[in-house]
C-alpha cells in the first residue's frame, strides 16, 4: 500500500454532494443511480472489494518501520483510505465535507478546523505509538481513546464508519492483533461510539479487548 492522495484535503460542498434536482437526498455518483436502494447495493458491492483488497494489502508495501508510523497515522492517508475504498462510485470520495455535521444531538469537528484537528489527532497518536504501550490495557485505552477521536472528525459526508474500521484494523495488525468487526452487531458499534463521544470511553474499551485476539 503506498499513499497516492492527489486530492491533499480537497473539499466538497453539499451542492456537489446532492447535484441531482429529481433525487436531492441521493449522493453523486459515477453512475448516476438515483434509487437510494440501488445505490446503497451498489456501494456495499464496490466498496466491500476495495476494503478487502486495503486489508490484505496492509502495509507490507513500505520497506521501513517509519514509513509504515508515517503512513497509517496520517490524516492525509485516512483521507486517501477513503479515497481507495469510494473511488469506483463517488467523485467525492477522499474529500472532506465543506459543511458542518451532527447526529442524534453529537456535533462532529466544525468543517473549519478538520485539517487542524485531523492533523492533531493522528500525529499525536503516531508519537504514543512510537513510545509504545506498556501492556494491553494501556494498548486498548488508547486505541479506543483514537478511534473516539477519529469518530468525532467525521471529515467525510458518508463513508466514515468503514474508513474508521479499516484504519483500526491496520493499527491491530500492526500491533500484532486481529479484529473482525462482522463479529459485532452493528448497533453496538454505534451505541458504544456514542457512548464514548459523550464522555464514557468504557464500553468502547471492553468492546475493544473483547474482540482483540493475538496473531500467532
Amino acid at each position: 500500500m503506498t499513499s497516492s492522495n492527489e486530492f491533499f484535503y480537497e473539499k466538497v460542498s453539499t451542492e456537489a454532494l446532492h447535484p441531482y434536482s429529481d433525487a436531492k437526498s441521493i449522493y453523486a455518483n459515477y453512475f448516476k443511480v438515483k434509487n437510494k436502494k440501488d445505490l446503497d447495493t451498489l456501494e456495499r458491492s464496490l466498496s466491500s472489494i476495495r476494503q478487502t483488497e486495503l486489508i490484505s494489502e496492509g502495509v507490507s508495501s513500505f520497506p521501513t518501520t517509519q514509513l509504515i508510523l508515517n503512513y497509517l497515522y496520517s490524516f492525509d492517508s485516512y483521507t486517501d483510505i477513503h479515497h481507495k475504498l469510494f473511488c469506483d462510485l463517488y467523485p467525492w470520495a477522499g474529500k472532506i465535507r465543506a459543511f458542518d455535521m451532527a447526529y442524534e444531538g453529537n456535533i462532529f469537528t466544525c468543517a473549519e478546523k478538520l485539517v487542524f484537528y485531523g492533523e492533531k489527532v493522528f500525529t499525536e497518536f503516531k508519537h504514543k505509538v512510537k513510545k509504545g504501550f506498556p501492556s494491553q490495557d494501556a494498548f486498548v485505552k488508547e486505541s479506543a481513546n483514537f478511534l473516539n477521536l477519529i469518530n468525532t472528525l467525521h471529515p467525510f459526508p458518508d463513508g466514515n464508519g468503514r474508513t474508521q474500521r479499516i484504519v483500526m484494523n491496520l493499527h491491530f495488525n500492526y500491533h500484532g492483533y486481529s479484529f473482525n468487526w462482522s463479529n459485532i452487531h452493528q448497533w453496538e458499534i454505534y451505541e458504544t461510539l456514542k457512548q464514548s463521544f459523550e464522555g464514557n470511553r468504557e464500553p468502547l474499551e471492553r468492546l475493544l479487548d473483547k474482540h482483540l485476539e493475538k496473531i500467532s
